[in-house]
C-alpha cells in the first residue's frame, strides 16, 4: 500500500460495552502495537510493552463512555493495528486487547484530474491595449503572500497550470522566481485579440503532479495582469490582486492587495463583488473577511441579492471574523446569485484595509 498521502498521525477512541468498569484504580495505560508484516517490519511501538513512556494515554471511564486518546503519530509503512490496554498503576496483568483495526489510505490525488477538478483555480484577465493583439505573448502572473495562499499550492509551486478559459487548453509557462514567503513571478505565454480583454486560469492544488515549467521569454514588454477570485469546491475567495472579482467601486481603489479608500481618504466607500452563484451547492454558509483597522476607521459588510441589489445580511467587523466564519445561511439561504458589499469609513486620517473576503457553499 502506498500511503505517501496518510495521514501522519491519528486518534483513537475506545468505549468499553461490558464488562468490568475500567475506571478509577482499574483504568488502564493504553499502547498502540502494529501488527507484525511478514517481513518483520514494525513502525510503530515494536513489541508488547508495559513501558509508560509509550503509552498514549489512560483509559478512565464507565461502561459505555467514549474516550479519546491521541494523536499519535503514525509512520507511512503502519496500517494495522492492536490496541492494547494494560493495568500498570495497580499491580496487576489483565489486559484487553482488539482485533487488528486497520488504516485506511485516502484516495491519493489523480494525476489525470481534468484541470477544472484541480482543487483550486484563479481566474485573471489579460487585456490587450496595443490595439495590435497580443500573439504568443509572455506576460507576468506576480503573486504574493497578499494577493495569492502559498499553502494551497505545493511548496515549490510545482502544480501550478495555466489554461484558457476553457479550463482545458494548457498554456506555456515559466516560474522565474517562487518565494512562498515573498513575491514570486510566473510568466504566462498567452494569446490576447485585438484591444479586448481575455479570461485565463491559474490552477494548483494537485499534490501528485511535478512541474511544467520551461523557459520563457521575459524580454517582451508587458501587459498588465488583473489577477482575480479565487474558486474552490465550495469557496468562493477574493484576495484583491486585481478587480477581477469586483463589480462597482466608490471612492476606493485596490492597491497592493487590498481595498482602501482614495486619495485623502475620503469619509465613506464601498466596494460589491461581482456575481457569485451557488453552482451545485444548495445553501450559502459562512461569510468571512479579513481587514485591518486603525484609529476612527470602520468597516462593515452586507450579503446582496444580485437581482436587485436588495440586503439579506448585514454583518459587523467582528463578526466577519468569528472563527469559521459567520453564518449567513439563514438570511442569504438558497438565493443565487449574490453579491458581496462592504462599505469603508474613517474620519480622513487614515483608511481601513479590506484585505480578503470569501463565501462558502454546502
Amino acid at each position: 500500500m502506498n500511503c505517501t498521502y496518510c495521514p501522519r498521525t491519528i486518534t483513537i477512541t475506545i468505549t468499553l460495552d461490558n464488562g468490568p468498569p475500567v475506571n478509577g484504580s482499574n483504568a488502564r495505560d493504553v499502547y498502540v502495537m502494529e501488527n507484525y508484516f511478514s517481513n518483520g517490519t514494525v513502525c510503530l511501538n515494536p513489541g508488547i510493552t508495559s513501558d509508560i513512556t509509550n503509552s498514549i494515554g489512560r483509559f478512565d471511564a464507565p461502561n459505555k463512555v467514549p474516550v479519546t486518546l491521541g494523536p499519535i503519530d503514525v509512520s507511512s509503512c503502519a496500517t494495522n493495528f492492536s490496541i492494547i490496554m494494560i493495568e500498570t498503576g495497580g499491580g496487576g496483568t489483565d489486559t484487553y486487547t482488539t482485533n487488528p483495526v486497520e488504516l485506511i489510505c485516502p484516495s491519493e490525488p489523480d494525476c489525470a484530474l481534468r484541470y477544472g477538478e484541480w482543487k483550486y483555480r484563479t481566474r485573471f484577465n489579460v487585456t490587450d491595449t496595443s490595439g495590435s493583439g497580443l500573439t504568443e505573448y509572455w506576460v507576468p502572473i506576480n503573486l504574493s503572500t497578499k494577493t495569492f495562499n502559498y499553502a494551497k499550492a505545493n511548496a515549490s509551486g510545482a502544480d501550478l497550470r495555466f489554461t484558457e478559459e476553457d479550463q482545458t487548453t494548457p498554456l506555456n509557462y515559466s516560474i522565474q522566481t517562487w518565494n512562498p514567503s515573498g513575491n514570486s513571478t510566473v510568466w504566462v505565454e498567452l494569446s490576447v485579440g485585438a484591444s479586448s480583454t481575455e479570461t485565463f486560469f491559474m490552477h494548483y492544488g494537485n499534490p501528485c503532479v511535478g512541474s511544467e515549467s520551461i523557459a520563457g521569454n521575459y524580454s517582451s514588454p508587458p501587459p498588465t495582469v488583473n489577477l482575480g477570485e479565487e474558486e474552490a469546491n465550495h469557496v468562493r475567495s477574493d484576495y484583491f490582486g486585481g478587480t477581477v472579482g469586483i463589480a462597482a467601486m466608490t471612492n476606493t481603489t485596490v492597491s497592493n492587495g487590498d481595498v482602501v479608500l482614495n486619495g485623502s481618504y475620503n469619509l465613506t466607500g464601498n466596494v460589491t463583488s461581482t456575481d457569485i452563484s451557488l453552482g451545485n451547492r444548495n445553501t450559502w454558509n459562512r461569510f468571512h473577511a479579513s481587514h485591518n483597522l486603525s484609529a476612527n476607521t470602520g468597516i462593515g459588510y452586507q450579503v446582496l441579492r444580485a437581482s436587485d441589489g436588495s440586503t439579506l445580511c448585514t454583518i459587523t467587523a467582528a463578526q466577519s471574523q468569528v472563527a469559521g466564519g459567520y453564518d449567513i445561511s439563514t438570511c442569504a439561504g438558497s438565493i443565487s446569485p449574490i453579491m458581496l458589499y462592504a462599505n469603508l469609513s474613517s474620519d480622513g486620517s487614515a483608511t481601513p484595509y479590506l484585505q480578503q473576503w470569501s463565501v462558502t457553499r454546502q
